[in-house]
């Protein structure tokens, strides 16, 4: 039942049944799950420790980024109320995906949750339209594709949340399988949904996404001649894509300097603010301190001229979850963010698998991750669970590689088979086996002291227990040097900011 509950979560993430009906909303679906996936942790046969929670880098990671998340509040109780559930399904998710077919199956469900929203929202165009987006697209996002919930209503929004299925499908569906067309069929609905959104940053996201996962896991040279073909033509294709002419014109363009005034802003409240201004209070700050104009009328006073300036009171959202991670929480808080998505990409690189099965999952956490990892600059997907989601699975992923189930399930089995060497049983002489024809021998074996005798345990050999194979990992835990390369990460990604502001 811990399996079912995180599936629902993460379907009902995407398909959001609570915005289609209040109804939804008075069963308080997110608790009921997380009862439900409790009492199924409590009940299974192999009881959960403590020290099960924490045994890969994400653990550690992903505990400091949510206490530090809380820590860092103005209001720490209502910040650990709010994003508990997200922590909680995180450790669901490192307890629950103990195989390689189960966190298959999860990633599966993940693909058809995403192509179904896509097809749900190409359908809103034909006809079938139940959350009324057709007239948001026709007529306020005059013409580019939306669906009307929550988290998808904004086209840039939905195309960054469909991008990661596509080499998804590729892995779960076509990679070393037998071609089928009509699998076909799948994965052009999200591409059609994606060019449908007229999404900028979608198309630069998934051309990266792309590049990234066909390169992941080649030899040198494939990897360099990719590297090669992306940088003589990769411009090309893109530019050639919906909209993307505009970004010769970014300077006029309203909609890209809204973003760069979010992106100064956020910058400046990372800068100047240790611990941030609190978890979801970017758009509330926005509008109470920047941005600032400077008026051209100007005063003396004391022989000196001085300008007015004003404050624009309006909303703004930060439009980047590295923009919102920076201002929420602070540099360290940024720092932690960036550390979580490091642990699970030092996880996959280092992977070393043995079978297709295994390979097939590292390949697409990878595309996942370094999905997020781009979209994230364009969108704030902040707090989203699909990043605890898969850091989840990239956790699971690590305890296979180490091998934590099967030395489990070895101690499991030896305690086993020392109970039973303890159960001995005890023979009586006359109970033991005597020769017919040899009397002598007859009243030596009464004379004999009582001794033990084990019973040997036969196993039919279809039922015994084989050691699982696995792949390896020489990563155990965070280092100096982990620390150390998050850290440049982090200031490169700071100057990536900075060249972004200055650029856009």
């Amino acid at each position: 039942m811990d399996y079912a509950a995180l599936i629902i979560f993460l379907v009902m993430h995407y398909v959001r049944p609570q915005e289609w009906s209040s109804f939804f909303t008075q069963l308080r679906p997110i608790q009921l799950l997380a009862v439900l996936a409790l009492y199924a942790l409590y009940q299974r046969r192999e009881s959960v420790r403590l020290r099960d929670l924490w045994c890969t880098p994400q653990d550690y990671m992903v505990t400091a980024y949510f206490a530090w998340t809380v820590f860092a509040s103005p209001t720490p109780s209502t910040t650990f109320r709010s994003i508990l559930p997200l922590i909680f399904f995180y450790f669901v998710g490192v307890l629950t995906l103990t195989s390689l077919p189960r966190l298959k199956k999860f990633l599966g469900w993940w693909a058809v949750s995403i192509v179904f929203i896509s097809a749900l929202a190409i359908a809103s165009t034909l006809g079938f339209d139940p959350l009324d987006s057709a007239s948001i697209t026709q007529w306020r996002m005059k013409g580019r594709l939306v669906l009307n919930l929550s988290i998808f209503n904004n086209p840039n929004a939905l195309a960054h949340a469909i991008v990661p299925v596509i080499p998804m499908l590729y892995y779960l569906l076509f990679w070393k399988r037998t071609f089928s067309k009509p699998l076909i069929l799948v994965i052009i609905i999200p591409i059609t949904c994606i060019l449908m959104t007229l999404s900028k940053g979608a198309f630069l996201a998934g051309a990266v996404t792309i590049f990234a996962t066909l390169t992941f896991g080649r030899p040198k040279k494939v990897q360099i001649a990719m590297a090669v073909l992306a940088f003589a033509f990769g411009g090309t294709l893109i530019y050639a894509m919906p909209r993307m002419s505009e970004l010769k014109s970014s300077k006029s363009d309203a909609a890209i300097q809204g973003r760069v005034a979010a992106f100064q802003f956020g910058l400046h409240q990372m800068q100047h603010l240790t611990f941030g201004h609190g978890l979801g209070n970017f758009q509330e700050q926005f509008f109470r301190y920047g941005p600032v104009e400077k008026v051209k009328k100007m005063r003396t006073v004391h022989g000196r001229h001085q300008f007015y300036y004003i404050i624009s009171h309006y909303y703004k959202a930060p439009h980047s979850a590295y923009n919102q991670n920076g201002a929420d929480l602070g540099f360290t808080g940024f720092f932690l963010f960036i550390g979580v998505m490091y642990c699970s990409l030092r996880t996959l690189a280092q992977a070393k698998t043995i079978n297709n099965d295994e390979e097939l999952l590292r390949r697409t956490l990878f595309a996942i991750v370094v999905s997020y990892a781009v979209s994230a600059w364009m969108v704030d997907f902040c707090y989203r669970p699909t990043f605890f989601l898969f850091t989840a699975a990239t956790s699971a992923f690590h305890r296979h590689l180490r091998g934590l189930l099967a030395l489990k399930r070895k101690s499991t089995e030896d305690e086993e088979a020392q109970a039973i060497e303890t159960n001995s049983v005890w023979l009586r002489p006359e109970d033991l086996p005597r020769s017919a024809d040899d009397s002598s021998a007859s009243v030596a074996v009464e004379t004999l002291p009582t001794v033990e005798v084990r019973t040997p345990q036969v196993v039919e050999p279809s039922s015994a227990p084989q050691e699982e194979l696995h792949g390896s990992i020489n990563w155990q835990r965070i280092g100096w040097v982990d620390l150390m390369l998050t850290y440049l990460l982090t200031k490169g990604a700071v100057r990536l900011w900075v060249y972004a502001i200055e650029n856009m």
